[in-house]
């Protein structure tokens, strides 16, 4: 029972707000849901959890029950439980049909709420078929969110929850017979399937054809479904007219998806509003790159540009550019994102080309007309538009223009073994052949830490602009540094490996902040290489384990004995220096530490030298080991190790004790005193 009166408080403290619910009151009610003058809105059920259907047709009966006991009936009521799943579910039921509460098959005054006879169950559960909804985990506070204003039962799908439609969507739709593991299929067919059917109109303007020769067909369809072509997607139906699945029908392929539980279907769909609002659903689309998974979006090289990342890009542009002097071309433009808040009269003037028809079609509902299918590192050449009836390339419509070509692009950063580079390394190159006036590229800020500096330097670009920001916070990726470049051909400043500046800002609450100003100096030696080389130098002593090396960074743990990655006596301060660098605060916003680390061992100073090794016994896999060799001692356990400096005190005497076990020969040949070592460090107060 102590259970469930948690489960309810819980569950009202979580999804309601403060002050509009009351536990265990009026009629035998778990829970009042009130509304803001305190009025009578929800009578709520509770059962701590429910496994079976048994005991879930025995709660239904008994929230209806409860409402049959209260002065004022409710036409709604709600069932809270925990599912064996372990989500938190809210079932609300309608009772506004006279069916429900006042169709007298049974004895409504000889039942009780607490124990509902067998035939009271049964008459009920049969009367609910249809009027249950069902919501769980987020969906329960965009329930409330809407109940509570004005009693709707569906809720709006909006920029604010399309994520969570999406993953419970994803959780609850099943097809029949398909194994459904695209990522990119499953998002096209629920961005079809929100649809429900509808079509968007949308305006084309047909080219105006000044010479008859040379002229292109303008075969645009005038109805488009965004996200998706119409043409492709269908929601097909029995020949009985009920709901059967969707159809895609593209060029190379075509499949059906059919429903697996039609039933199922119809009960998730009943608790949202479908189709969102167009304007809605353009944010929606914009955004809809959050919908693919880390490792997806990693593996694909398919990011989206925040907008908090585009306007600052626009705001840099206008204090630096006169936007009318330019044609804006990105050869990698997925939905947009990085050309959508310029000016409706100014998407005239930007020419986008992209790998996937799905995306060409999202830019013409956002109302860009010059935009193209095109595999961009495809061959050599260059994608051409429709400009005024002919097909042209970018160059030529500049000259047309009489305007200056700006690239804007946000690439792929995948390493292929088909090209030579990273494919953003690839793309920038081959952009270069169009002598742009203006780039502005979006890429991992390592690249200015490592090799590929040089593709900057061989262009003879200048830099007007670089800003970087955490990947982790404003993209929604693993920690990690995003770079936004404007190279010009002619002004900004040169590119010099010993003078990296860069601007760093961080998205919190919704704000683009500005956190500071850093140059890095590439010129550096490796610091992490050096230390690599002076613990292989100085791996001479007792053995005490070993060492393994992951993207620089070194761990020490059990195995590897016969690899000679020994910890000895000797290099265990630089092994633990290494280990303990980590905690550099510069580390977050690069991938790999070797390419932030500069300099020379000796220059280290001596407090960072120890706060470094203290910070290294802070983590979770560092351990020694006495497994397997006969001069492996223990020194002290794995817990202890965490135990920071304050007990180091406690840990050498245990040190000393546990070398009396080793033979004399062995002590005397190591010549080694941890007591000496651990005061060496000379911790600082400040240290602690």
């Amino acid at each position: 029972m102590s259970e469930e009166i948690n489960f309810k408080k819980n569950f009202c403290e979580q999804y309601f707000e403060e002050n509009t619910w009351d536990l265990d009151v009026l009629n035998e009610v778990d829970v009042l849901l009130k509304d803001i003058e305190g009025n009578k809105l929800l009578y709520i059920e509770a059962k701590y959890q429910i496994s079976t259907l048994a005991e879930h047709r025995q709660a239904l009966a008994q929230v209806i029950l409860t409402n049959k006991k209260q002065d004022a009936i409710l036409s709604h009521v709600a069932l809270i439980y925990r599912n064996r799943a372990g989500d938190d579910v809210l079932e609300l039921i309608d009772c506004s049909e006279d069916s429900v509460m006042y169709n007298n098959d049974f004895n409504w005054k000889a039942e009780k709420p607490s124990l509902p006879s067998k035939d009271a169950i049964d008459r009920i559960n049969d009367r609910l078929i249809g009027k249950i909804t069902q919501y769980k985990n987020e969906e329960i506070k965009e329930f409330y969110t809407v109940f509570k204003r004005n009693q709707k039962t569906t809720i709006d799908i909006t920029l604010r929850n399309f994520n969570v439609v999406y993953n419970a969507w994803k959780s609850e739709i099943k097809f029949v017979e398909t194994d459904l593991r695209d990522e990119q299929d499953i998002i096209n067919l629920f961005l079809v399937d929100i649809l429900n059917g509808t079509t968007y109109e949308n305006e084309v303007v047909e080219q105006e054809a000044l010479f008859s020769s040379q002229k292109t067909q303008n075969n645009e369809l005038e109805l488009f479904r965004e996200g998706v072509c119409l043409n492709n997607y269908a929601i097909l139906y029995t020949y009985k007219k009920t709901l059967d699945g969707i159809r895609y029908a593209g060029r190379n392929r075509s499949s059906y998806y059919r429903f697996d539980d039609i039933d199922k279907y119809a009960f998730f769909w009943k608790k949202y509003k479908r189709p969102p609002e167009k304007n809605e659903f353009l944010k929606i689309l914009e955004h809809s790159a959050t919908l693919y998974s880390d490792k997806y979006r990693r593996d694909t090289g398919g990011e989206y540009t925040p907008t908090c990342f585009v306007e600052k890009q626009n705001e840099i542009l206008r204090e630096h550019y006169n936007l009318d002097e330019f044609i804006v071309m990105d050869p990698c433009c997925g939905v947009g994102n990085l050309e959508n808040q310029f000016g409706k009269e100014f998407k005239d003037y930007c020419y986008l080309s992209t790998l996937e028809r799905i995306d060409v079609d999202t830019c013409k509902i956002k109302g860009f007309n010059n935009v193209v299918q095109y595999d961009y590192l495809k061959d050599n050449s260059q994608p051409k538009w429709n400009y005024k009836g002919y097909d042209l390339s970018i160059e030529e419509i500049c000259k047309k223009e009489n305007k200056k070509l700006m690239v804007i692009m946000n690439p792929p950063y995948q390493n292929k073994k088909e090209y030579k580079n990273n494919m953003a390394i690839e793309f920038f190159n081959k952009v270069l052949q169009l002598k742009p006036q203006v780039i502005v590229f979006y890429y991992m800020t390592q690249s200015f830490h490592r090799e590929e500096i040089q593709h900057y330097i061989n262009s003879g670009y200048k830099i007007v602009s670089h800003i970087i920001s955490n990947a982790k916070t404003t993209f929604g990726l693993s920690e990690w540094s995003i770079s936004q470049v404007i190279f010009d051909k002619d002004k900004g400043k040169p590119i010099r490996p010993n003078a990296i500046k860069t601007e760093r800002y961080e998205l919190e609450k919704e704000k683009f902040i500005f956190k500071g100003k850093y140059t890095y100096n590439q010129s550096r030696p490796n610091l992490f290489t050096e230390l690599q080389t002076t613990i292989e130098q100085n791996a001479v002593g007792i053995v005490l384990g070993n060492v393994s090396y992951l993207n620089d960074v070194i761990k020490i743990g059990n195995g590897g004995e016969n690899r000679g990655n020994y910890v000895t006596t000797k290099n265990l301060k630089y092994c633990l220096l290494s280990k303990g660098l980590i905690f550099n605060t510069h580390h977050k916003y690069f991938e790999l530490n070797s390419v932030v680390y500069k300099g020379k061992i000796k220059n280290i100073s001596k407090e960072l030298f120890n706060d470094a090794i203290m910070f290294s016994q802070f983590y979770k896999g560092l351990l020694f080991t006495n497994k397997g060799k006969k001069n492996f001692i223990m020194p002290f356990t794995h817990k202890e190790l965490g135990c920071g400096i304050n007990n180091l005190n406690i840990l050498i005497p245990e040190l000393e004790n546990n070398l009396l076990t080793i033979d004399d020969d062995v002590k005397k040949e190591a010549n080694f005193d941890f007591r000496e070592f651990f005061h060496s460090l000379e911790y600082s107060k400040e240290a602690k």
